[in-house]
């Protein structure tokens, strides 16, 4: 009777898939659980269960090197006991991570979101919120600037450019408060917190992707919306092998924390800017038409 207790107790601590974005963690964090209950258990165990032929297969799946067929997404719903909620969530994870394209992401992740539970969900929709929309992370930085309270909302979303309505202004804060990077003092203001989104590891990629889009829409307004000397706007066409890619990105990466060390010990900031840094193909990788 005592081992059935502490097997069933173990059952209890099996992963909760609702807090996953990732398929292939919440697949990894399930095995292993498996194992603690069921020493038998193991990767070949499992793939004859599943009829999977490959021994080898399920552990390419785990080091993202294969995807999973939508008959192997039902046969791993099935051996692992999955109720109808959490194999539609399961289904939905895996077009996630799978899809091929940014908007496919974005309708798959939407959907996730309305399946997952209470302060998660909340958390969830907060985040992909603040990087969605360009005017959250903007409007974090607005506030040691000028002192923002719930009396002249409508003033602020006027300094913002473009400009943005009072009730942008007001769902922005709110998000920020939930977030913990904004918060009000005792008189009213909204003060910025040191506070961030814990790791990007915990950001959907699918907001990062949302918030890069709109930064560079706003960098092509910011063409005809300021003068020359209000901006720095360049472009570098280059041909270069794969070791030269590696370095400039380190270089990037460290010019990227110069400057944030730069912003960072400004004492009275007037004003809030944007820099945006993209480096991507013009062309094919080995395609080697040379002779």
């Amino acid at each position: 009777m005592e081992q059935a207790h502490e097997r069933n107790t173990a059952e209890t601590e099996l992963p909760d898939i609702f807090t996953y974005l990732d398929y292939r963690k919440y697949l990894r964090d399930l095995c292993e659980a498996k194992k603690r209950v069921q020493p038998h258990f193991s990767y070949r165990y499992l793939s004859q269960k599943v009829q999977i032929k490959s021994a080898g297969f399920f552990s390419w799946v785990l080091q993202g090197k294969r995807n999973i067929s939508d008959r192997l997404v039902l046969e791993l719903a099935r051996f692992f006991k999955m109720n109808k909620a959490q194999t539609a969530y399961f289904e939905g994870l895996v077009t996630f991570n799978q899809a091929n394209t940014h908007d496919e992401r974005k309708h798959a992740f939407e959907k996730l979101l309305t399946m997952r539970r209470g302060a998660v969900k909340q958390v969830d929709e907060d985040q992909i919120d603040f990087y969605r929309k360009w005017y959250y992370s903007a409007l974090r930085e607005l506030l040691p600037i000028i002192a923002v309270t719930d009396d002249n909302i409508a003033q602020v979303g006027t300094i913002l450019s473009p400009a943005v309505k009072p009730a942008q202004v007001r769902e922005a804060l709110s998000v920020l408060e939930r977030l913990g990077m904004a918060r009000r003092d005792e008189n009213g203001i909204y003060k910025r917190t040191d506070a961030i989104l814990s790791s990007r590891e915990n950001v959907p990629f699918v907001a990062l992707h949302d918030f890069q889009i709109s930064s560079m829409e706003l960098a092509i307004a910011a063409l005809d919306g300021f003068e020359k000397n209000e901006r720095e706007l360049s472009t570098v066409t280059m041909s270069i092998d794969d070791d030269a890619y590696l370095r400039i990105v380190e270089q990037t990466a460290m010019f990227r924390a110069a400057i944030m060390e730069i912003a960072r010990s400004v004492k009275r900031p007037t004003r809030v800017m944007q820099l945006n840094m993209q480096l991507f193909p013009l062309s094919v990788q080995n395609r080697d038409i040379r002779k």
